[in-house]
């Protein structure tokens, strides 16, 4: 009996070696017919080395390709596919794990976002549906088997991204896995989710370079099948790379973007995107729109920005409706839109010593920019049928700048037509002109303004301003603006550098026509006052306080310098200033000093202000008006300056402090000679003064010896002491 026995377990085991031999055999086959299926399903081409089976339960799949022979999509080194026993005795192979080992995807992006994109799009097999008709009507889709996913890699032909080390876990219906993604250079990232959408976070936030040392910096990221494939970033945070404290970098940076693209081509061939941005105060823009691989359209609603909290130096809420479009074939983009901004407030040392506002102003038009080569710094852009209102007051304006190769045309204009003085004034936000209010006026006023500017030729610069009147006066101002007191004993207010850096310190003089200290234009050598109006202010007698002339040289001057060299003032506008402001160089100021330039026009005549300039201007520390000036440098009355003399004096103007050391050296340097002399001849030419009162001087000229700046051996010289000595000479 027990010979029986072991010859049938023999036999078994004979008969089970055959069979496990013939079995890989009939496994191999089994697979093709799985992959013609799967090759049908998927719409590539699909195919693998050889077939084996691990076990009775377990049947592994090696050299696996997806795609083209010789240029594979996907490859994997090995598949193993744990089968399910009871299923398997029922001649039934049902899978319940798969094990993928060295994955390899290979795409090909084309460089950009979009095309890597497109490019995984192209490799998912269509949408399943959920069940399957039968005869007995539906039936569940089949359970999917667990998935581990080990080693996986995927290379972008484009270089958009490369990751490595891929480990995916996959196990009714949850997806979680991670990657490490070295281009990006974003670390370590892990993703969760579903057959139909994964989240992914990663260590680094991916950083996308914009212009204006900006960026966007992206964290997170959703792909989505159902209802269609598309692409959500739900956090991208908008950076700026400095810490300088700049206005526009403290407003957007801190941006928070929730944008999300469906790669589902609508009739046009273009995919529906939709965006939300919201600024670190609240408030938010919501985008709708549609985007292709060349071109995005997107309208967008403003609602209640709070822009308050972006930045210390700006307030107040902005809401609006804007279209954006962006053509990346023709480099091309525009923005289109009319907005408001309430309750705007502003705060800022270049705008005015304080506070701006609270106030309100519409915003609309078109902007566009076209960008033509970056290499060499081509591009153009224009504003075109902008209109901004500040209360009643509408203004429309244009502008463009062509530039190419560093070099540029810019034109801007401005127009705002005649409107009621009082509509205006109201529409003046609180704290832009300090020292004037309040403000009343009558009559009407206007201004249309243009500007043409070719870094080619700057001399050819041209500037057009006009400011249409209609019976307007300013009729009230701030009663500390009291122009009769200049007529008779006033106290000017000078503000001068102090002892430590920033200081500020405040100096007085009494003057005024009746004051001690004042010199007339008829006690003063009549050089005088002719070479002040030809050094400051050429067109003196033909303007009415502000010179366009004036404008225009500045403007030149600037441009060709780079930098902020001359400021325009005329001589009425740097008595407004000395008079009644300061030397702040803010915005407010500036307006300020126009205003009172011209109501000082309309006060005095033209050699009153010229008398009130050369008797309150600074010709050196602590050295206020002519009279001090010419007693200090020559020990003088101002009656008895030579030509030269003349010429020193008007020449320490620009930098009283600057050229005072020559004094106290007693000696010019060569640069500071030869501009003195420069003046002489400018005096000669415009018929001012006799030749041969012109002689050049030398750098020892004025202070033979070099006694500038030492004690005087003789006493100083007075109004009385030199009437007196007149007389005995009479």
């Amino acid at each position: 009996m027990r010979r029986v026995a072991l010859i049938v377990c023999s036999l078994l085991a004979v008969s089970l070696a055959v069979l496990l031999l013939s079995f890989d055999s009939i496994v191999e086959g089994r697979v093709h017919d799985v992959f013609k299926k799967l090759e049908a399903r998927i719409g590539h081409p699909l195919r693998f080395e050889s077939a084996e089976t691990d076990g009775l339960d377990t049947v592994v799949v090696h050299g696996i390709e997806v795609g083209p022979i010789g240029a594979p999509h996907i490859s994997v080194k090995h598949v193993a596919v744990v089968l399910d026993r009871d299923a398997l005795w029922k001649l039934r192979p049902v899978p319940t794990l798969v094990q993928i080992d060295s994955p390899l995807l290979r795409v090909e992006s084309g460089g950009t976002p979009m095309g890597l994109a497109q490019a995984l799009k192209r490799l998912m097999p269509p949408k399943r549906p959920e069940t399957v008709a039968s005869s007995n009507g539906s039936k569940p889709r089949r359970q999917i088997p667990a998935i581990n996913v080990h080693g996986g890699r995927l290379v972008d032909g484009g270089k958009v991204v490369d990751i490595a080390d891929g480990e995916v876990t996959s196990w009714r219906g949850r997806i979680q896995g991670s990657a490490r993604v070295a281009t990006p250079a974003i670390g370590l990232c892990h993703f969760a989710g579903s057959p139909d959408g994964v989240e992914l976070r990663c260590e680094r936030p991916y950083a996308h370079p914009l212009p204006g040392d900006f960026k966007l910096l992206v964290g997170e990221l959703e792909v989505k099948r159902t209802p269609a494939l598309s692409i959500r970033v739900p956090k991208i945070q908008l950076h700026h790379g400095t810490t300088d404290g700049s206005l526009l970098g403290s407003i957007l940076s801190g941006i928070a973007i929730d944008a999300s693209i469906e790669l589902k081509a609508d009739a046009d061939g273009k995919w529906p995107i939709e965006t939300k941005l919201s600024l670190p105060g609240g408030g938010l823009i919501l985008g709708k729109g549609r985007a292709s691989m060349n071109d995005i359209e997107l309208s967008a609603e403003v609602d209640g920005l709070q822009i308050g909290k972006a930045h210390e130096a700006i307030g107040g809420t902005l809401a609006g409706r804007y279209t954006v479009r962006l053509d990346r074939e023709q480099k091309r983009g525009w923005i289109e839109g009319e907005g408001r901004l309430e309750n705007l407030t502003a705060e800022h040392p270049s705008l005015a010593d304080g506070p701006i506002g609270p106030f309100s102003m519409a915003l609309s038009g078109k902007a566009s920019a076209h960008i033509k080569n970056l290499s060499n710094r081509s591009f153009s852009l224009s504003l075109e049928g902008a209109k901004a209102s500040l209360g009643e007051a509408q203004a429309t304006l244009g502008a463009s700048i062509e530039a190419e190769g560093g070099e540029f045309e810019f034109k801007a204009n401005f127009e705002l037509p005649l409107i009621d003085g009082s509509l205006l004034v109201a529409a003046v936000p609180k704290g832009l002109l300090p020292n004037l209010e309040p403000l009343q006026t009558r009559g009407r006023l206007g201004l249309n303004a243009e500007v043409e500017i070719d870094s080619r030729d700057y001399k050819a610069t041209k500037l057009n301003i006009e400011i249409p009147m209609k019976k307007f006066a300013i009729t009230r101002l701030n009663r500390k603006i009291d122009f009769d007191r200049i007529r008779q004993t006033f106290t000017a207010r000078f503000e001068v550098p102090g002892d430590e850096e920033g200081e500020v310190k405040t100096l007085t003089r009494e003057s005024g026509p009746i004051s001690k200290r004042w010199v007339s234009l008829d006690e003063a050598a009549p050089l005088l006052p002719l070479a002040v109006r030809t050094q400051e202010d050429g067109g003196f007698y033909n303007h009415g306080g502000v010179s366009l002339l004036h404008l225009r040289g500045s403007l030149i001057r600037n441009l060709e310098r780079g930098r902020f060299a001359r400021g325009g003032s005329t001589i009425t506008m740097q008595l407004a200033r000395n008079l009644f402001l300061n030397r702040r160089k803010t915005l407010a100021r500036k307006f300020e000093e126009i205003i009172l330039a011209w109501l000082l026009e309309q006060e005095f005549d033209k050699d009153e202000l010229i008398a009130i300039y050369i008797n309150l201007v600074e010709f050196g520390p602590d050295i206020y008006g002519i009279q001090e000036a010419t007693r200090h440098y020559f020990d003088k009355e101002p009656s008895e300056l030579t030509a030269p003399e003349v010429a020193w004096i008007v020449r320490l103007l620009p930098g009283p402090r600057i050229f005072y050391p020559m004094f106290q050296k007693g000696r010019l340097t060569r640069g500071h000679t030869n501009s003195i002399n420069r003046l002489l001849r400018l005096l000669v030419k415009k018929g001012h003064l006799a030749e041969e009162l012109s002689a050049p001087i030398g750098r020892d000229g004025l202070w033979p010896n070099g006694t500038g700046g030492r004690p005087k051996k003789t006493p100083r010289r007075t109004k009385k002491t030199s009437k007196a000595a007149d007389s005995a000479k009479k």
